[in-house]
């Protein structure tokens, strides 16, 4: 039967202590190729002992002891000398970086044309990683000339006809994609004994225009083809098998829902992929996770765009029902009018922190009701956040267990008229004040394509630049990098340059952490690793975020090594429950 390589594509440096979880997208490929006959090999860099070989030992430590002096001198100047000495050593390291990806892509290159396979399939990530899936497309195209690549992943699903324009890859898959990739295997079979590459595209470009392998792209001879159809999801949850890897991060991702309820939020793009809110069949959610407890995994994302709290209730009421003990985390809206809804809300979180909810990300954009009325469309008011959050507290306290609860905000935001960047301030520091969340997490403000403050970007005081899409594919960030330290980007937003605008939302992040004690960009999956490795209090959380960040930016993993060790541990052992 035909056989498919399905390569993880990677930037040369960790972005979140959670990319070593396990790779559920292209298990859930393997998993449904292999049910129908075929073979599928997934090579995924993305683990513990990896990031550590892509970096000189001696550099990495040496950096992350001079960003520790950074971080705590109180000398401006002293800082400023010092962030020049590690902007020098940082491109030394991404020199090796780099040297060494490029090896081991050649020894991915020579496994495959060893194994006289001719599919390629990568998942594509932002920046670095695009830039890398597109090196290794171009690179093994020159090796295997018959050799078929096929691009998938969140970055296609996005950046669509853009994306496959501004790379080698011969096709591209948004959404969902076992259904293709089992297709493309299965015309492959015709050819094992004598392979013809514009055969097998021009069957699989038939099989695309009639509609059933959901949205497909087509590149050849620089020209774009586009055939659009059902999305046809993966099932067969219950099927997923992993590839058991110590160097990974023992977290499922479960995707428990599509879409979003509101659907509306004008910076947000989760309406152009999913134009409804689909909740998945409660019995195959329920199969998921007693298949990842069978593979030793007890600690659990859902990944939904948001699990509204009477929906979470019902996941939850079924795992009580069925003793199932597990330990996960959420997205969820603040609840309009979470007032008038009080008491269902307080007992919907009551039974999900019975069933093992212990941490939950809630989207609060900003604490001024106008701009998250004209600005964002967030569907919400500051009064709908703090009732909501005040549920969330009151079910801590009712059923005495201890959770986490992480709130996002947009800052600075584009403005109205009438309004000025201080009042947002103020106004951001009451809500938390009057929240106290366990994390903020806050972003400067971004026009992704599709969303309307990339469609109608002028209205909302956004001046991009004419290739900004271009661009932004392949822009590479790291949150906690200085912004001087940034990619030189021409956003413009109410007349400041980007990097003005990443200033003033690192001073707002300063001054959250500051004066008000809370700890900043500790997302939920992070939580659950922490929660893992017994860090719960408030100090323990701060101390862990300064060390994974000093991981994270000097590339040196110590502390994550070893966080990640207690990780699997503690997973482990709820699995076993």
């Amino acid at each position: 039967m035909a056989k498919i390589y399905l390569w993880n594509s990677i930037a040369y440096r960790r972005r979140s202590i959670s990319d070593t979880f396990y790779e559920n997208g292209l298990a859930t490929i393997k998993s449904m190729v292999e049910s129908r006959g075929h073979k599928a090999v997934v090579v995924d860099f993305a683990n513990n002992q990896y990031y550590l070989k892509l970096s000189p030992g001696w550099l990495v430590l040496t950096l992350r002891k001079l960003y520790k002096i950074i971080f705590q001198s109180p000398s401006s100047f002293q800082k400023h000398v010092l962030q020049i000495i590690a902007l020098v050593l940082q491109k030394l390291l991404n020199f090796f970086q780099k040297r060494y990806l490029k090896k081991e892509l050649d020894k991915l290159i020579s496994a495959i044309k060893k194994d006289n396979t001719k599919l390629l399939g990568i998942k594509v990530w932002y920046g670095d990683a695009f830039r890398n899936a597109n090196y290794l497309a171009k690179r093994i195209k020159k090796k295997i000339p018959d050799i078929i690549v096929i691009s998938g992943g969140y970055h296609v699903t996005l950046y669509e006809e853009q994306l496959i324009k501004e790379s080698q890859f011969d096709l591209g898959i948004a959404g969902p994609g076992s259904n293709a990739i089992n297709s493309i295997l299965s015309i492959a079979d015709k050819y094992a004994d004598k392979w013809d590459k514009t055969a097998v595209l021009n069957e699989f470009r038939k099989r695309a225009q009639q509609g059933d392998l959901g949205t497909v792209f087509f590149k050849e001879n620089g020209q774009i083809e586009k055939f659009t159809g059902n999305h046809i999801g993966n099932s067969n949850s219950e099927s997923l098998r992993y590839e058991i890897n110590p160097d990974k991060v023992k977290v499922h991702v479960l995707v428990e829902s599509s879409g979003c309820p509101w659907g509306k939020c004008n910076f947000c793009v989760h309406n152009y992929f999913n134009k409804e809110n689909q909740q998945r069949n409660m019995d195959e959610i329920m199969g998921e996770i007693r298949s990842m407890k069978s593979q030793g995994i007890g600690l659990f994302r859902f990944a939904g765009s948001d699990t509204p709290p009477h929906f979470g209730a019902k996941i939850a009421e079924r795992l009580i029902s069925e003793n199932i003990q597990i330990i996960y985390s959420m997205g969820s809206r603040a609840i309009k009018f979470a007032k008038n809804n009080y008491a269902d809300l307080l007992a919907n979180y009551e039974v999900m922190l019975h069933s093992g909810l212990r941490a939950i990300f809630m989207g609060g954009e900003c604490g001024n009701d106008q701009v998250n009325k004209e600005i964002m469309n967030k569907g919400i008011t500051s009064e709908d956040i703090y009732y909501t959050v005040k549920a969330f507290r009151e079910a801590e306290k009712n059923t005495g267990i201890k959770a986490f609860l992480l709130l996002a905000l947009i800052y600075p935001p584009p403005l109205p008229p009438h309004i000025n960047l201080q009042q947002v301030e103020d106004d951001n520091l009451a809500l938390l004040r009057k929240t106290m969340p366990d994390s903020v997490m806050i972003s400067p403000p971004a026009p992704f394509i599709h969303s309307r403050w990339f469609e109608e970007s002028e209205k909302f005081g956004f001046d991009l630049e004419p290739d900004f899409i271009s661009k932004i594919m392949k822009y590479e960030y790291v949150l906690y990098k200085p912004p001087k330290m940034w990619p030189k980007l021409d956003i413009n937003l109410n007349g400041k340059p980007f990097v003005e605008i990443l200033a003033e939302c690192s001073v707002f992040r300063n001054k959250v952490q500051n004066i008000l004690g809370i700890p900043t960009d500790v997302a939920d999956e992070h939580i659950l690793m922490f929660i893992a490795a017994g860090l719960t209090d408030p100090k323990q959380i701060m101390q862990a975020r300064m060390e994974t960040m000093l991981d994270i930016i000097s590339c040196d993993y110590t502390y994550t090594l070893k966080l990640s060790e207690k990780v699997n541990a503690y997973s482990e052992k709820i699995a076993a429950l």
